[in-house]
């Protein structure tokens, strides 16, 4: 579903580290390692990242989006077509 959010985007990327493993991995854990990830390309890629500031509050998240499938709300302008698309094609988090 991530690649999917960002299929039509030529400047969001998505990595899959995290949901290529098995097993849980701790926020902090994942943290950690964009951190790294982040500090080890920023100077080398510092022309090409660029902070943009939230002017408006994104209070999505997957959990909320779950909470709205079980309860059969349209979480439509939540989250991109294609994962919506995704979720209800596949009959995810209704029960």
């Amino acid at each position: 579903m991530a690649k999917l959010s960002t299929k039509t985007s030529s400047w969001i990327a998505v990595d899959m580290w995290e949901s290529e493993k098995k097993e849980y991995i701790p926020t902090a854990l994942v943290l950690g390692h964009f951190a790294n990830k982040i500090n080890a390309n920023s100077e080398r890629q510092h022309s090409n990242i660029h902070i943009v500031p939230q002017l408006i509050q994104n209070d999505v998240s997957s959990t909320k989006i779950r909470l709205f499938a079980k309860r059969r709300m349209s979480v439509r302008y939540l989250i991109p077509d294609a994962v919506v698309e995704y979720i209800e094609e596949h009959n995810l988090y209704r029960e």
